[in-house]
């Protein structure tokens, strides 16, 4: 199942990387600090898998907030992100 998920979003970041720099090539819910979406995906995700996106997911974080990602909503998804990771140990 990971594979299904994974594969699509990692050539799309590839090619976005091979256009772009890696802040200008970020697309996705944690760049628009869209929290209902990783929720529902964290919520689909359990144990190594979970936390694969919660750690994935705060590397991205640090390119949405280096790209002007509101900070009051870069620090929710930051909380969401480390609940998830913490959880899913």
């Amino acid at each position: 199942m990971s594979r299904k998920i994974y594969l699509p979003l990692l050539k799309g970041a590839v090619d976005n990387l091979a256009e772009f720099s890696p802040v200008a090539a970020l697309t996705g819910p944690i760049r628009r600090g869209d929290l209902a979406t990783v929720r529902a995906h964290l919520e689909a995700f359990q144990g190594e898998d979970r936390r694969v996106y919660a750690e994935m997911g705060r590397a991205a974080l640090a390119l949405a907030r280096e790209g002007g990602l509101e900070e009051s909503q870069a620090s929710k998804m930051e909380a969401l992100l480390n609940g998830a990771a913490a959880t899913a140990r």
